[in-house]
């Protein structure tokens, strides 16, 4: 018993070192779908001029925003000094931002899972064999708890963070806590938008990030039991697309 409780958490450790290393992943694919989206998608609502003084200080002396019926200015529209810069406003839509947070968010999920799915599978496949043919006994949650023993660091953040939420622990705690979710983000974007101290933010929003804490144990969780039954996602995407082009042959 105590061999399998060891083997469980020397699982869970290398679990857990990959949603650390997901973490960084996970930061590069959200921050460069944030510059594509600025970069792309983003349209030109107003401009600001600079003026710099003979102090070489620069301050904004024009912000000016474009009503429906005005045209886009550039900076040759202008009468400007030799000392002034001129500005593009640029900013993402709305609509535009909310389904782009939603298809990154999707992403972000799907890159997270990837992490822990291959070990968990590969302790799923080994466990199986030891059931049929060593007598192991066999536990059908192990891969639940280990990826729940894995996440346990990022549930402990989530209390610390409701602790923070009734002023044990300092407010600003929430902007360590946006860090270290960044799987996330979106989501807690959306649930907490410009709230910088986590005492001023709703406890239901705080109780809505609970759900988070359940993707590692259940993604965790199935790996675990697809290797159980030699179930690859990978080798069944592979025959189906055979599958698929031999049909086609065959149609010519």
């Amino acid at each position: 018993m105590k061999k399998r409780t060891k083997k469980t958490l020397s699982v869970a450790g290398k679990v857990f070192l990959r949603l650390l290393l997901s973490l960084i992943m996970c930061a590069i694919l959200y921050i460069s779908i944030s510059v594509l989206s600025s970069g792309l998608l983003s349209v030109n609502v107003g401009y600001r001029i600079y003026e710099q003084a003979e102090d070489e200080s620069v301050e904004m002396i024009e912000e000016h925003y474009y009503t429906d019926d005005e045209e886009v200015l550039t900076a040759e529209d202008l009468e400007l000094k030799e000392n002034q810069m001129f500005t593009s406003i640029r900013v993402v839509p709305d609509t535009t931002a909310a389904v782009m947070d939603v298809i990154a968010q999707i992403l972000l999920i799907v890159l997270l899972c990837i992490f822990p799915y291959s070990i968990m599978w590969q302790f799923g496949s080994r466990d199986d064999t030891n059931v049929r043919y060593r007598g192991q006994k066999p536990e059908p949650w192990r891969g639940v708890k280990v990826g729940a023993l894995a996440n346990a660091p990022f549930a402990l953040l989530w209390l610390l963070l409701l602790a923070a939420k009734f002023g044990v622990m300092p407010g600003s705690f929430i902007q360590l806590y946006r860090l270290v979710t960044f799987p996330f983000l979106p989501y807690v974007n959306w649930l907490f938008g410009s709230v910088s101290s986590a005492v001023d933010a709703d406890l239901w929003r705080i109780l809505a990030l609970i759900p988070t804490l359940l993707v590692v144990p259940a993604v965790c969780g199935v790996a675990y039991r697809l290797g159980g039954t030699q179930f690859s996602i990978s080798e069944f995407l592979t025959f189906a697309k055979k599958k698929e082009d031999t049909k086609d042959d065959g149609e010519i």
